[in-house]
């Protein structure tokens, strides 16, 4: 355990990266507090739970909302513009910020849990330009070949902290429902003191940071027509990307079957625990949440070394089998009503999470050259959330049935989760198949090295 402790300290960081990396390490000791009451699962639950009469389209908008947030990139990649990219990473969490403390005031009414739902997907809306712009500043950081470890080592931290935080939230509210309102109102401490400790960073690349439009071409302000001429321009040059790089489109189409297999689950697994397992707060965020996030740093390190000599392709071939042993897993457990079972294929999915945070952060960099990089990465985030909306809702409908006038049409009902984890491993035999297609090109390994 010493030893894993020395190795996060600041002095085994290259020297022109530790003051930036020191910074960060307690950002992300205090941060990741205020981001774990806006996470899908855990407001999913909440809403479920402490709320009356809580309808399946809720629980499926905020378990899918981390995902289908992710269309808003379009507007978020315009603040990814050189020195400016700081301060509006500030601007975001703020906003963030002002949300959780928002949910702090709210009743336990139907009122409070339409705005709960409203709070919670604005915050996942402005939590995308977080991540987007954080994916920016650790390109223009640092280095390819240490990017992957400090990331690692940041993802770490983070993913512990939530999953203790939102793990505390549940057994207080088992303890009492209305335990949120102070809960939130903590978290809201914390994440001040996070932007505080972001607002200490420097860009020691600037330039790398390329304006999402010209200077010359740049309107004023956030003017409607501004704002849909450069949607236009960026969408123009994300379907050019598309058709000219063979390589990132199959590498997309195989990420939207895989990803749209595990988004579809997560609304149902909400209902599964509370209905069929009848968990309380605490057990439904542990299993759901704190489980699985926990065992992500347990498996960060072997997927970072594995990233760090492998091209994203070629690791997608590796690492997407871990979903696909989780979510069998999972349908057997559902299928036979077994608690142990569930909390196993929870584990593999939490594993497989590990190495899915680090390549969906860094995977883009592997096929964009240094000017294109954030182009790269909308095309990743706006298709992340095309397939959690689509995801999020259709996964519902299969295990809960359709609504209509006449009542439910009951569809797959619990052989939802095997239809999902045939449709999982056809993802990832799709990234086999492009492995051995263009092994001209991961044999090679990662195209950036600088």
């Amino acid at each position: 355990m010493a030893l894993v402790l020395r190795s996060f300290r600041p002095s085994s960081i290259h020297p022109l990266a530790r003051r930036n990396y020191r910074h960060e390490l307690c950002a992300v000791s205090t941060w990741p507090i205020a981001v774990a009451m806006i996470e899908g699962t855990v407001t999913g639950i909440l809403a479920k739970k402490a709320f009356v009469g809580t309808p399946d389209w809720i629980i499926a908008t905020l378990a899918a909302a981390p995902a289908f947030s992710n269309m808003s990139s379009l507007i978020w990649a315009r603040l990814a513009n050189g020195k400016r990219t700081l301060h509006n990473l500030l601007a975001l969490q703020l906003g963030i910020v002002l949300l959780v403390g928002c949910i702090a005031l709210l009743p336990r009414s139907t009122t409070g849990l339409y705005l709960f739902t409203l709070c919670a997907v604005l915050a996942r809306l402005l939590m995308t330009g977080v991540i987007t712009l954080r994916a920016v500043l650790w390109r223009a950081n640092y280095r390819r070949h240490e990017r992957s470890t400090i990331t690692g080592r940041l993802i770490i931290v983070q993913t512990i902290l939530v999953s203790t935080s939102t793990l505390l939230l549940g057994r207080l509210m088992d303890w009492d429902h209305n335990s949120f309102h102070y809960i939130y109102g903590a978290a809201v401490l914390f994440g001040l003191a996070g932007v505080w400790f972001f607002s200490r960073l420097r860009l020691r690349h600037p330039f790398l940071i390329r304006p999402s439009i010209a200077p010359r071409q740049q309107p004023r302000g956030w003017s409607l027509g501004g704002l849909m001429a450069e949607w236009v321009g960026t969408l123009g040059e994300m379907m050019t990307i598309m058709r000219d790089d063979l390589a990132y489109r199959g590498f997309m189409v195989c990420m939207f079957i895989l990803g749209i297999s595990n988004l579809a689950m997560d609304g149902p697994l909400i209902k599964v625990v509370d209905e069929q397992f009848h968990l309380s707060y605490m057990h439904s965020i542990l299993l759901l949440n704190s489980l699985p996030l926990a065992l992500m740093p347990v498996s960060i390190p072997f997927w970072s070394r594995l990233m760090r000599h492998s091209h994203i392709i070629r690791y997608r071939s590796i690492h997407s089998w871990t979903f696909v042993i989780a979510q069998f897993c999972v349908f057997a457990a559902v299928l036979n009503g077994s608690l142990a079972l569930l909390t196993f294929g929870l584990a593999a999915r939490g594993m497989g999470f590990g190495g899915g945070e680090l390549a969906w952060n860094l995977g883009h960099n592997d096929f964009a050259t240094s000017d294109r990089a954030s182009t790269y990465m909308t095309i990743h985030v706006t298709l992340t959330g095309i397939r959690g909306l689509i995801g999020g809702y259709i996964g519902m409908w299969m295990y809960a049935g359709f609504p209509t006038s006449r009542g439910v049409v009951p569809l797959l009902g619990e052989y939802c989760f095997l239809f999902w984890a045939i449709i999982c491993t056809c993802g990832a035999l799709g990234f086999v198949y492009l492995n051995f297609r263009l092994g001209h090109l991961t044999r090679n390994g990662p195209m950036e090295q600088h």
